[in-house]
């Protein structure tokens, strides 16, 4: 892979919600633009997906495709409640359940409020230097370990999660970012901001 393809932004489209207010946009090819209250805005993307190219399993077939080999790094990023921790979980579920992930061992850990917890090892606290406890691959293990993330209320979802998800196995590193909206929207006070 040469340096101009070493990254691609790929944004999905969450199925809208009865009750969920959208800024209106438009999809043109891999540009979605939209009309804030200064301006119309458009952002370029390497590849959108929509409706039915939604799901995880047709996204991460379209984001590996070609690639033999080398590792991914999977960012999630977007507003709490966007669907980032289903669309990572269900990948990873996806490939372990066509045996990927066989025989690899795999860490599981968050970053909340600016400290690390290792999640496959009771939250504990851990440096930065120091090695993450790693297990052999085990889709119960990882499904607990997401659960016992740092997740607090706000006005958009009930249990939000108020860390930063970091898996990695093999080659690959899967992150699940806290949500990014504005702090005015969620409504979040004490920790739950942080």
């Amino acid at each position: 892979m040469n340096a101009t393809n070493c990254i691609k932004v790929f944004v999905r489209i969450k199925p809208e919600e009865e009750d969920e207010n959208y800024i209106p946009f438009n999809i043109d090819g891999n540009v979605i633009g939209c009309k804030t209250y200064r301006n119309n805005t458009h952002f370029n993307f390497d590849y959108i997906f929509q409706n039915e190219e939604s799901n995880p399993s047709y996204i991460r077939n379209h984001i590996e495709e070609g690639i033999s080999e080398g590792g991914f790094l999977y960012l999630f990023y977007g507003v709490t409640s966007g669907g980032k921790t289903y669309t990572m979980s269900n990948i990873i579920n996806e490939k372990a359940n066509e045996g990927c992930f066989d025989e690899l061992d795999f860490s599981c850990y968050e970053i909340y409020l600016d400290e690390i917890y290792d999640l496959l090892d009771n939250r504990k606290k851990i440096k930065l230097t120091e090695e993450k406890k790693k297990i052999r691959w085990d889709k119960d293990m990882f499904l607990s370990a997401i659960k016992h993330r740092h997740v607090g209320p706000t006005l958009i979802n009930k249990l939000s999660s108020r860390s930063h998800l970091i898996v990695e196995i093999k080659d690959s590193i899967y992150v699940d970012l806290a949500g990014s909206e504005r702090a005015k929207k969620t409504q979040a006070i004490g920790t739950a901001l942080r």
